[in-house]
């Protein structure tokens, strides 16, 4: 995510892009901790998406009893 390169950046860690490198030239700690709040939140709402994707899946497939699993797959 976004944020956790911000996250780096500003607290003056080198950031490994895919052909070159970032690497800021003054640490500002505020900015730093808003960006890695922001990656904390962000990772847990990605994750609890997937698990309620996951388990709509499995509601449609055992109480519903319709064919989106074969569709997914």
């Amino acid at each position: 995510m976004i944020s956790g390169v911000l996250k780096k950046f500003f607290i003056e860690e080198p950031v490994n892009m895919l052909f070159f490198n970032l690497q800021s030239s003054k640490t500002i700690f505020k900015l730093s901790d808003i960006f890695n709040e922001l990656h904390e939140v962000g990772v847990v709402i990605l994750i609890g998406l997937i698990l309620l994707h996951v388990f709509a899946v499995i509601y449609h497939h055992v109480f519903l009893k319709d064919k989106i699993l074969k569709k997914i797959l």
